[in-house]
């Protein structure tokens, strides 16, 4: 019960959070919703993802466990997995500029890759 209580007013926190940066902004702007993939659904293909928001790659297991590289990190950059005050965040790659790069993810877990192609497009 204890630890219910703690992730209800970390969702709640959350929630203020993301209300107050919205009202920083002056307007009802939302950020945009990330692209969500797992890694079998990625492989052997090619993602687009806008240039506003960030591929997250839906992984089981230990997040942390993944690894990743971008053949052009000036398109995209991995971003490792983490777990952080109680809340899990998925490996995912985070673009920086148009374009088009070959990536692949690694379960460390089980040593499997998985490689894809990542367009980002204005």
């Amino acid at each position: 019960m204890h630890i219910r209580r703690h992730l209800v007013i970390a969702a709640l926190a959350a929630s203020v959070a993301g209300l107050t940066g919205c009202a920083s902004t002056g307007g009802d702007a939302e950020l945009p919703a990330p692209i969500i993939v797992t890694p079998q659904e990625a492989k052997g293909t090619t993602v687009e993802v806008p240039s506003d928001t960030t591929l997250v790659i839906k992984v089981d297991g230990d997040v942390t466990a993944w690894t990743g590289e971008s053949s052009d990190p000036h398109v995209v950059e991995f971003v490792p997995g983490k777990v952080e005050g109680g809340a899990t965040f998925n490996p995912g790659f985070e673009p920086h500029g148009e374009g088009t790069s070959e990536v692949s993810i690694t379960d460390g877990a089980t040593g499997d890759t998985y490689d894809f192609t990542v367009t980002v497009a204005p």
